[in-house]
């Protein structure tokens, strides 16, 4: 499977050198680690190392949830993260009924990236941020409090 010409593999066992994209997307150490262990670690690589990675987890039985998804600074606005999730719809789809996707909600630009990927909001986690890290998580200057929870049908169903 390809995105934009560049090979999308599972990169598991390359996850140190995927851990700064990962670590841009989520500040936990321990989180994503914790993470890795129960999931695939997807992604695509050029000759400067990883360009976006998609770390994708199973938390059900027919639920799989993209966990981490992160493109390097200088390949953003290219369309590279948007054609991997279409590659992970791909790859899940007939394995998982649904894909699962959480981030900070009050960040429009974010959200509405999911939502044109497919994925549509099913709630708010109030105080997500707050309850689960030691350390307040930043992005762009403002605090991430609660998590918009989306969710995508894999199955066909609506």
């Amino acid at each position: 499977m390809k995105v934009q010409g560049m090979e999308v593999t599972d990169m598991s066992g390359a996850a140190e050198i995927c851990m700064p994209l990962l670590l841009d997307a989520d500040p936990s150490r321990e989180l994503v680690e914790s993470y890795l262990a129960r999931g695939r670690l997807w992604g695509c690589t050029d000759d400067k190392g990883p360009v976006c990675v998609a770390l994708m987890m199973p938390v059900e039985p027919g639920a799989v949830e993209l966990m981490n998804l992160c493109t390097r600074a200088d390949m953003r606005g290219r369309g590279i993260a948007g054609a991997l999730v279409a590659a992970m719809k791909r790859l899940y789809a007939g394995k998982y009924a649904v894909m699962r996707v959480g981030t900070a909600d009050g960040f429009p630009q974010v959200q509405r990236f999911y939502e044109r990927c497919g994925f549509r909001l099913t709630g708010i986690d109030r105080g997500f941020f707050v309850r689960n890290y030691p350390e307040p998580v930043m992005d762009g200057g403002r605090q991430c409090v609660d998590m918009a929870r989306y969710e995508l049908r894999l199955d066909g169903q609506k």
